[in-house]
């Protein structure tokens, strides 16, 4: 999606609608990193929980 718009970009004479066009992009690969992130982080989290489960669980065997 992103490729398209940064080639019709670079073939579009008109600076003012260049310009425009650039400015699209950059703010969609900024919300694109923002979920990025967020999903990094998320997982991450769920990972950690589960893993901190399990030590519970084998902890609790042992008793």
């Amino acid at each position: 999606m992103i490729q398209p718009m940064y080639e019709s970009a670079c073939k579009n004479p008109n600076e003012e609608q260049k310009k425009k066009v650039l400015q699209d992009i950059t703010e969609k690969m900024e919300y694109l990193l923002d979920d990025i992130i967020f999903y990094y982080e998320r997982n991450l989290k769920i990972k950690r929980e589960k893993q901190s489960k399990e030590v519970c669980e084998i902890q609790d065997c042992r008793f």
